[in-house]
């Protein structure tokens, strides 16, 4: 009996990597997966340690006053500066009207007048502060949302309230 040799044909090659490639290809994977990390820690940092993220009230005392104001959730704050407070946000523009829109007029927290202007204001029986301007401006994606508010006297800043209804 002969025996017959059989050679197994070989139907693909496969390609061999050294270990030099192989190395450089798992420092590669590592370098890109540390900045992936680091990415994601940073921006979970900046939301996290925002004022304003995960929250649904922006508070802040300015002298005698005391700033508390209902927002959108998810809502980044940015700045509270010369009384307008800046703050960002993805929602939907009509959304984000609407909202401060019934948070303003149908809430027992504000009461509206009209100071020397058209323009209505709405005046904070608890903190004390009058919001002038409410405005939601687009770019692209992101929403900007400027809250004017003045800590100021009622006397000197809106001449038409009645003192009766402000006395503390």
């Amino acid at each position: 009996m002969e025996k017959k040799e059989e050679k197994r044909k070989v139907t693909h090659k496969t390609k061999r990597i050294s270990k030099k490639e192989l190395n450089t290809y798992k420092k590669r994977n590592f370098v890109i997966e540390g900045i992936i990390l680091f990415v994601v820690l940073v921006l979970a940092f900046l939301v996290l340690c925002n004022k304003t993220f995960i929250h649904t009230k922006y508070e802040n005392k300015v002298g005698p006053a005391h700033i508390s104001i209902n927002i959108p959730r998810f809502t980044y704050f940015v700045s509270d500066k010369d009384g307008v407070i800046t703050l960002k946000t993805l929602g939907k523009t009509k959304f984000l009207r609407e909202f401060f829109d019934e948070e303003l007029n149908d809430s027992e927290v504000y009461d509206l007048y009209y100071c020397d202007s058209e323009e209505p204001y709405y005046y904070n029986n608890v903190g004390k502060f009058f919001v002038t301007k409410v405005e939601v401006t687009k770019k692209v994606a992101v929403k900007t949302i400027k809250i004017h508010y003045s800590t100021e006297d009622y006397n000197t800043f809106c001449v038409t309230v009645n003192p009766d209804i402000l006395e503390e």
